[in-house]
């Protein structure tokens, strides 16, 4: 147990470490959101999340990961616009499989807005 331990802090020392080097960019923010959401501190990341989708507004990957941290917390009409925004990024950069996903994710997002399952 005790090396197991050591083994995550050592991962979490060097996600640290590079997360420094990133600083005051998007992938700085989406990573930060990223490890306090798997750190169960999903409400503090949004705010990650929106500043990684402010510094990248045309970043699919970014937008579609925003919706995700919305629809987490059930905000299904912001988790929508992102993925619109998210879509319409992946359509402008020739993201096709990317695009059909996100699709498929406003399909969901809209099922979930109006009570269906989807």
């Amino acid at each position: 147990m005790r090396r197991l331990a050591l083994v995550a802090a050592g991962a979490l020392a060097l996600r640290l470490l590079y997360l420094a080097e990133l600083h005051g960019t998007p992938l700085f923010a989406l990573n930060v959101a990223e490890l306090l959401t798997d750190l169960g501190r999903a409400h503090e990341a949004l705010g990650y999340y929106e500043q990684a989708a402010r510094l990248a507004p045309d970043a699919a990957d970014i937008q579609y990961a925003l919706a995700q941290a919305y629809a987490r917390g059930e905000r299904w009409s912001d988790a929508l616009s992102s993925l619109e925004t998210a879509l319409a990024a992946a359509r402008a950069s020739g993201q096709g499989a990317a695009a059909r996903d996100i699709e498929d994710a406003i399909r969901n997002c809209r099922a979930q807005m109006t009570g269906r399952t989807p």
